[in-house]
């Protein structure tokens, strides 16, 4: 499609989220499986295998490995009996840079692998199955082969007797004589026939010729599209043989024939008998030829047919049948696209009016690419056109995503924030990036072709660190000074890597300047400030501490004052008026169930408050009690379904099948924890709604304690936010006290458990932690 003059809407850059959104999807969904590795090398440095990073679901497919079975593992783990000993050529290309394709096979598939640098020590690979194109490809050479080995000659000659070609039988004919004219014996007395068929437009005829006492029978086919002769020769010399035999039998009958009638008469009929068999016999091998010829047209790999110029089907092959059903008689047009008229678009007539052979590429109506080749072809007098189509989409498929992977990787290359540039053997640059431009202020240019070392205040000290990175292979924060265009001089570390030959001959390096101007301004302030800071920290940090303590303290019992005198009162009225509906309904009733769940609610409320008055000072509750804090998941979730299902959030708790989940504490102080924390994870996700995650952990060994990590997708914690974030009266929403978190991060600690908070890819997580209980 032609997209010259559109121009687009929107003239916004694409953002780097938006970039990156892009190429993911685009790796997630390329039919080529993809792997991204990390090379493991041992002692000596040498790679001996590599650790898995990443998969694409395309990958999985065709291992029928998942990803849980892959990523974080080595080669050797995931496939045991695979033994790589291109693990060299992997090292090599991780170390160098350059790109290459290798083939291997898995489960009686060839693959063709695109292996690529993706980041220091990090390799990428793109697979292509290619046992199909393989097994084409093999088929066609064979079937070509066969005018080569036909132990009978063939050969073919222009119009002027030249010899286009000749296979190995021919050639055996060839005259050794180079004044002679005549290149080769089976041309004999051939300028003739030449002659009669440009005269007559004949396209087959016959004729014998006795070369050192063989006699071979010449099938003459002539090409006019081409006006070459094609010449096909049997050798006849027994069949002559016999014929000559035959005679002498009859002239010896014929003198015999008054005293011997009886047996000429026997002979006669052996004789005719054997030349009915013979002729029988040659006409069951001309069929079998012919049958033979059909099955390989049937088993070519690519789709053949006859088209008349009226665009009726006259002849196809088995591979065009089974792409497109059965066809001979019908108009194509209406066979393929179930047309009334021919196709606007359609090159396959062309050769009528040309008389020669052309190209072109056709997409079917199955959704397949096809690279199609049309001959004009004579059939009894009448110009047709035979078609041959090669399946190439795999093909060009693959040269999309190789021209995509070309355009990323440059795109890469060009928003990197460090002057990139490639520099051959002989110091002349050959490329850079946009960063480069725009550091140097000169255009690309001037910088493409120019010497590299010019580029610096200290010539010597740029040469020198060139000699290093060819010598060691790589140059490593190589401090040098860029001088730009206006003679401003810029702080760089200079690191470089060699590209290699598949010889091992150096040929360039990629160099990397990093403009360290910034950081070394922030050095110096950093330092002068670390001075300050220090003589401050020491004095301040103890009365901080203290103060912060004391605000909380404060804090905290002015909100517990508060709030359990507000909430007694109701709470004992909503008690009473419960209690009192339950006397009036029949225990049958099921409202009785849900006016039970209430009422144990409303007691658990009046607990907390009992309890919140005792937060700061000894606790009287069983806090070495213990509960499975799998079943508390559970219960939150229940308990919160209405919030859930209202502000459109999914609860995915992950249950833990092993292990001991039983913690130590009071049940209902961490209930009301749980019970904050989700609510808090709920209220960030609206008004959208999202997903809410539970994921059950155990601690590390020795740490005795299990954990429940709660995962929302909102837009995260804040940076400011976070340092505060368990204080009382903090909070970002619109409604509330900032009190929640605060009273789950006091019931917390003193369960001696830990209450910590972190944003992760997705949005904010807050992780809850309890010592373990021994089960009895």
């Amino acid at each position: 499609m032609d997209f010259t003059g559109i121009k687009p809407t929107n003239t916004a850059a694409i953002t780097d989220a938006e970039c990156a959104e892009i190429y993911r999807r685009l790796y997630e969904t390329m039919p080529e499986g993809a792997s991204l590795v990390e090379m493991v090398y041992d002692a000596d440095g040498k790679p001996f295998t590599f650790i898995y990073l990443d998969i694409n679901p395309a990958w999985e497919e065709i291992t029928g490995l998942s990803r849980e079975d892959v990523i974080g593992k080595t080669l050797a783990e995931v496939f045991p009996e695979f033994c790589s000993e291109k693990m060299d050529v992997l090292g090599e290309i991780a170390r160098t840079g350059l790109s290459r394709k290798i083939d291997c096979s898995y489960k009686d598939t060839l693959y063709e692998v695109y292996v690529f640098k993706f980041s220091e020590n990090k390799l990428g690979f793109v697979f292509t199955d290619v046992t199909k194109k393989n097994r084409n490809s093999e088929k066609l050479a064979w079937l070509a082969s066969f005018p080569e080995y036909n132990p009978q000659p063939v050969l073919e000659i222009d119009a002027q007797g030249n010899i286009i070609y000749q296979n190995r039988a021919a050639e055996k004919f060839s005259n050794p004589d180079p004044t002679n004219k005549l290149t080769n014996f089976l041309l004999a007395d051939i300028a003739p026939y030449l002659a009669d068929f440009e005269a007559n437009s004949l396209q087959k005829k016959s004729r014998d010729v006795k070369i050192d006492g063989r006699w071979y029978r010449q099938m003459l086919l002539y090409l006019p599209s081409i006006q070459h002769l094609r010449i096909y020769a049997v050798d006849i010399s027994d069949q002559i043989e016999a014929q000559n035999t035959q005679k002498k039998i009859n002239v010896k009958l014929g003198e015999l024939v008054s005293t011997r009638t009886t047996e000429r008469n026997v002979a006669t009929r052996i004789i005719q008998q054997n030349m009915a068999d013979k002729a029988a016999y040659e006409e069951a091998a001309i069929h079998r030829e012919q049958k033979q010829f059909e099955t390989l047209i049937d088993l070519i790999p690519a789709y053949l047919v006859v088209l008349s110029p009226d665009y009726e089907i006259v002849r196809s092959n088995r591979y065009f049948r089974e792409q497109f059903g059965e066809t001979d008689g019908v108009k194509c047009f209406h066979c393929l696209f179930k047309r009334n008229t021919p196709c606007d678009l359609c090159e396959s007539f062309k050769p009528l009016k040309t008389m020669n052979a052309h190209e072109w590429e056709w997409e079917g109506p199955n959704g397949r690419i096809y690279d199609v080749h049309d001959f004009p072809y004579m059939v009894d007098d009448t110009i047709m056109i035979l078609e041959i189509g090669i399946d190439i989409t795999n093909t060009k498929q693959a040269q999309r995503n190789i021209s995509r992977m070309y355009r990323y990787n440059r795109g890469l290359i060009d928003i990197n924030m460090d002057a990139l540039m490639t520099v051959n053997k002989s110091g002349k640059i050959s490329d850079v990036n946009e960063t480069a431009i725009t550091v140097t202020k000169r255009a690309r240019n001037e910088l493409i072709g120019s010497d590299f070392h010019d580029l610096f205040a200290d010539r010597n000290e740029a040469l020198r660190a060139s000699r290093i990175a060819f010598e060691v292979g790589n140059v490593r924060d190589f401090e040098l000074k860029l001088m730009d265009r206006e003679g401003r001089t810029i702080p760089v570390t200079f690191n470089a890597i060699v590209f290699k030959t598949e010889e091992g001959e150096d040929i360039e390096f990629f160099a990397s300047l990093r403009d360290q101007s910034e950081f070394k301004r922030k050095e110096e302030e950093l330092l002068r400030l670390n001075r300050d800071l220090e003589n401050l920290i020491a004095e301040d940090l103890v009365m901080h501490e203290q103060l912060v303590q004391a605000e909380k303290l404060a804090a905290m019992g002015r909100m517990l004052a508060s709030i359990t005198h507000e909430i007694n009162n109701p709470l004992q009225t909503i008690k009473n008026s419960l209690y009192l509906i339950q006397a009036d309904i029949d225990s049958d009733d099921p409202v009785v169930e849900y006016l039970e769940i209430a009422s144990a609610e409303t007691q658990r409320i009046s607990n907390l408050v009992g309890q919140l008055r005792e937060i700061y000072r000894p606790s009287n509750s069983n806090m070495e009690a213990s509960f499975d804090l799998v079943s508390i998941v559970f219960e939150i979730e229940s308990l919160l379904h209405g919030q859930s299902e209202a502000g459109k959030v999914k609860w995915v708790i992950h249950q833990p099948t092993t292990g001991n989940w039983y913690v130590k504490g009071d049940k209902d102080q961490i209930k009301q924890v749980f019970i904050n924390v989700c609510n808090n994870s709920i209220e960030a996700m609206q008004p959208t709604g999202g997903q809410l995650e539970l994921i059950f952990k155990q601690g590390i060994p020795g740490s005795n304690e299990a954990g429940v990590l709660v995962r929302d997708t909102g837009p995260g914690i804040s940076v400011e936010y976070m340092d505060r974030l368990f204080e009382p009266f903090q909070t970002t929403k619109l409604k509330g006290a900032g009190l929640g978190l605060a009273i789950s991060y006091e019931i917390v600690k003193k369960h001696n458990g830990r209450l910590m908070a972190r944003n992760y890819e997705n949005g904010a997580e807050l992780s809850v932690w309890l010592p373990l209980s021994s089960i009895d």
